[in-house]
């Protein structure tokens, strides 16, 4: 009966409606995505009180390790303390590499052992302690690429790696003043899609030195790159920890920008004492005084 009834309200009113109009009812019916209740539950977190989700264990060290397709690897470069300052490392994108993973190469008993470079000095070279590491920025052609470089009045001990001595203990206790270095790129699409980016909009510096963005990643995220892009095209990035011997009290120059995660958040710190930068490659590390 239904069927019948519908079918002679259409033989009694044909439909004169243009096909404007029906766009318009269609669209009146339409909800964009951003006023749903799932994309606004997508945006916010519910609190878990279980000791598992609110923190990270004290003693526990979680170790991911990927194979992603790497869109190009270059050659090695041979490095030594107080020797060329920086190295330029090109690596034919012709645009902003999404991601770079700066390797450092150095020998222990015969074997080669692959290090991680740093996305900025950490301090200069004025205190009596050793200092160094291999710091990197980039732009839309090539690395720099930068080890410790003596000065007339330098006080510190430059290094490529130290894996013992002081503070640290391990398998083998050494440091190395020489080794080689070469660097992995890749764009956007050769990497897993990102669940949280931010381009534009965020800033710091020794002025305002802190930030803390509000996520919802609901776990752990495998890999995270914060990137400091510079006014002149230049880029780096920034690290995990900082790992120095400083004395805040004086002119000692303190860089680089930490960052850490939680499942719903990620907070940027910059130094902002003294002579203190976001970034610096400069007074102990090269030619260049970029700061």
């Amino acid at each position: 009966m239904s069927s019948t009834a519908q079918s002679t309200l259409s033989a009694e009113t044909p439909n004169t409606k243009s096909i404007d109009e029906f766009d318009t009812i269609i669209a009146g019916l339409k909800v964009h995505k951003v006023n749903t209740s799932a994309f606004r539950r997508s945006l916010t977190c519910a609190y878990d009180p279980r000791q598992s989700s609110m923190a990270i264990g004290s003693s526990g060290v979680s170790v991911i390790s990927l194979r992603i397709q790497t869109l190009f690897i270059s050659d090695w470069f041979d490095v030594s303390v107080n020797g060329t300052s920086p190295i330029l490392i090109p690596h034919f994108l012709n645009e902003i590499p999404a991601k770079v993973d700066l390797q450092v190469q150095v020998v222990h008993g015969g074997k080669p052992y692959i290090f991680p470079g740093i996305g900025s000095t950490q301090r200069d070279d004025d205190i009596a302690a050793e200092y160094g590491g291999v710091a990197f920025l980039y732009n839309t052609q090539h690395l720099k690429v930068f080890v410790s470089v003596a000065k007339e009045h330098t006080r510190g001990y430059g290094r490529i790696i130290t894996t013992g001595g002081g503070s640290y203990s391990g398998p083998f206790s050494s440091m190395f003043v020489t080794g080689k270095v070469r660097t992995r790129v890749w764009r956007l699409p050769e990497l897993p899609t990102p669940i949280f980016s931010i381009t534009s909009g965020l800033s710091i510096s020794t002025d305002f030195p802190y930030q803390h963005l509000t996520v919802c990643f609901g776990t752990y995220p495998d890999l995270v790159t914060v990137q400091l892009v510079f006014n002149d095209g230049y880029v780096t990035e920034g690290t995990g920890v900082t790992p120095v011997t400083a004395d805040d009290t004086g002119t000692n120059n303190i860089c680089g920008v930490v960052f850490g995660v939680t499942q719903t958040s990620i907070t940027l710190w910059a130094p902002s004492k003294n002579e203190d930068m976001v970034a610096c490659f400069c007074d102990g590390w090269g030619s260049e005084n970029l700061r």
